[in-house]
């Protein structure tokens, strides 16, 4: 018990330190992109599964093309190769990525919302990686095993 409050709290500090360069970061990425070949909204939100089967929307800068998720699955060949990639694409064989979300995405800066979602405790600074909804039918009998804790930002092998 007192190991989840102490974890908790290390999150909440963690998270209100690193959201000191986060939201001025964000006034820069938003001006960049507003300059850049797809205009959109700064963030990217996509409903995830966290602790105890509780939906909840990560957040991430957008480093697709608007409307990527619908695009996706109107390209069956290309929403083929994601579900047999583990519900993943590979950067180089995703044509949704912006130019400057490549950029974005090989710094890992576009993971730093996520910040806010610590905050709120939807997630930790370490654990499993939240699970998109659709992924949860390859976990089979063990899906309740590993909603059983709260998803992290880095996984256990990157701390």
């Amino acid at each position: 018990m007192i190991y989840l409050v102490i974890k908790r709290f290390f999150d909440i500090v963690v998270s209100l330190c690193a959201l000191v360069f986060v939201v001025p970061l964000t006034l820069v990425i938003w001006l960049i992109d507003s300059f850049g070949e797809n205009k959109g909204p700064v963030f990217y939100k996509q409903r995830r599964i966290g602790k105890d089967h509780r939906p909840f929307y990560i957040y991430k800068y957008r480093s697709m093309i608007v409307d990527a998720d619908k695009k996706l699955k109107e390209d069956k060949a290309l929403y083929a190769l994601y579900v047999k990639n583990s519900y993943k694409l590979p950067p180089n064989k995703d044509p949704r990525i912006t130019g400057f979300g490549r950029f974005l995405r090989k710094s890992s800066v576009d993971e730093l919302p996520q910040f806010f979602n610590i905050l709120k405790g939807d997630m930790s600074l370490i654990g499993p990686r939240p699970v998109v909804e659709e992924e949860l039918a390859q976990y089979g009998d063990r899906v309740d095993k590993f909603l059983s804790v709260t998803p992290g930002a880095m996984g256990y092998w990157q701390a």
